[in-house]
């Protein structure tokens, strides 16, 4: 497959899967988003030390031994410094302090970070586009026992050692992405986006925190692929390991997945990782990158994974009930609290499934309320009647084939939605009834086949009414068995279902 591939990075890890991207496909197709919140100014001088790491990294001048700084480095203006009694605990090299001097200038002359940093990549050959995620001032700051830290005097100067209780990213709510970034999130024609194996929550969440890249992320048809920073169960080198313990969650595939829950479709983890895997689509290689070679097979292999996934082209529609409307024919099994857990429990179970199914772009909720712990699309229900509120939130959808499936499905699995997605682009529709037939628990729809919607009493044969009899009904378990009697949960609990305690 070819097209561009846009990669969220930060830090050496991140520098070195670009490198290793440059060597499989185009540079010129590469665009690299980069973390500025370890941005800072010393001694007069504005750094962008994970910038200047990549700019040093695709120029052949980075330090192969520290990975940070430059080959062939001098120090004589940090022996100068010493000796006139300044502080030397961040160490800018003679080449580097030219950079900074350069960005400093320009900075001061009006110039923003993204064309200074692209003038800098031209200077020196590089095609690959970097960008920096904001051209405003945003300062990653970490809570600890010594107090409120800014990054660099965490990082460098106390060298990781205080203990970390939260991250904030001053500045975030206010600033803009650089031209360019949400342009390539958001393209239609790209082939992948890619989360470096970056520290997740030091180089990858300030890019996240500016405003319109969580949902740039969550809307965009192309797939997006997270590179997990744990080899063998493990950091390979930072604090990213410490930070998982100091903020009481496990260093697991599992949880890199859950950091990136809703935005990702699919985790590369390292072979060595425990079998864990989390309930998403992943893939297995040996994630080290010590050398050219290793940075080229991870990058091949992470293409390779992205272009497994078929182009999103579904939009899911699910509508959840108001909390006091929620499964009321179970009152004389379920008290309140009972129903409420059961249609979370439900709820939850149909978005893991449906986030294992690649060619599902997108998950909306149709709803009164916001679903608690949701953060996915939400569109609110105005009380007009199911297929009123249903059949308005699909003409305001820009996609046009569209996954209609009730909350209620205890035993669905991602490959019940595949099938009946197989059916539906072979045929523009098709349809899954509910286990005595009469009812529709699921319908995907494409563009070759309008269709009104009739949810509700006696919704199959209306349906299929519609569209003829020679329209594809997948009678499937999983789709079929829906939870809204007694009878139903009993049903389901002799499938293996189990309930909310």
């Amino acid at each position: 497959m070819s097209g561009p591939v846009t990669v969220l990075t930060g830090g050496i890890g991140g520098a070195k899967l670009v490198l290793g991207l440059t060597h499989v496909i185009s540079p010129e197709s590469i665009t690299a988003i980069v973390n500025t919140g370890d941005d800072f100014v010393h001694l007069g001088l504005h750094i962008s030390p994970d910038i200047d790491t990549l700019l040093y990294t695709l120029s052949n001048q980075a330090n192969p031994v520290q990975g940070w700084g430059r080959r062939d480095e001098s120090w004589n203006f940090m022996e100068v410094l010493r000796s006139l009694g300044a502080e030397d605990w961040f160490q800018i090299g003679d080449g580097d302090l030219a950079l900074h001097v350069l960005r400093t200038a320009a900075l001061a002359a009006g110039q923003p970070l993204s064309q200074i940093t692209a003038d800098f990549a031209h200077r020196w050959g590089l095609a690959t586009r970097i960008l920096p995620m904001s051209d405003d001032i945003i300062e990653t700051r970490v809570d600890t026992d010594e107090g409120l830290l800014s990054f660099q005097h965490y990082f460098v100067k106390r060298r990781c050692e205080p203990r970390v209780s939260a991250i904030h990213f001053a500045g975030a709510e206010k600033a803009q992405p650089a031209p360019g970034v949400l342009e390539a999130i958001t393209s239609n024609h790209s082939r992948a986006i890619i989360i470096a194996p970056s520290n997740p929550f030091l180089s990858i969440d300030p890019i996240l925190s500016v405003p319109g890249m969580r949902k740039a992320l969550a809307d965009t048809t192309v797939p997006v692929i997270a590179v997990s920073p744990l080899v063998g169960g493990k950091a390979v080198k930072g604090p990213t390991g410490k930070l998982f313990c100091e903020l009481g969650i496990e260093a697991t595939a599992r949880n890199v997945a859950q950091h990136y829950a809703g935005l990702i479709d699919g985790l590369l983890i390292d072979k060595r990782d425990p079998q864990d895997d989390p309930d998403i689509p992943c893939r297995r290689e040996d994630t080290l990158m010590n050398t050219l070679d290793d940075r080229i097979r991870v990058a091949r292999a992470t293409l390779d994974f992205a272009d497994s996934f078929a182009v999103k082209t579904w939009t899911a529609l699910v509508a959840f009930n108001a909390p006091d409307k929620r499964k009321f024919r179970l009152s004389g099994r379920l008290d309140p609290a009972g129903r409420a857990d059961l249609s979370k429990q439900l709820f939850a179970h149909l978005v893991g499934a449906l986030r294992q199914v690649p060619r599902i772009g997108q998950i909306q909720v149709l709803s009164p309320a916001t679903p608690d712990g949701w953060k996915g699309e939400w569109l609110k229900d105005h009380g007009r009647g199911l297929n009123a509120e249903l059949e308005a939130a699909r003409q305001a959808m820009s996609t046009a084939r569209i996954l209609v499936i009730h909350a209620d499905l205890p035993l669905v699995a991602a490959e019940d939605i595949e099938a009946l997605l197989d059916a539906a682009e072979l045929a523009g529709v098709a349809i899954a009834p509910d286990r005595h037939g009469s009812g529709t628990n699921a319908l995907a729809i494409t563009e070759d086949r309008p269709i009104r919607l009739c949810f509700g009493k006696d919704s199959f044969a209306l349906h299929r009414a519609q569209v003829g009899k020679n329209c594809p009904v997948i009678q499937r378990m999983g789709l079929a068995l829906d939870i809204d009697t007694p009878d139903d949960l009993d049903f389901a609990s002799c499938q293996g279902f189990k309930g909310p305690a």
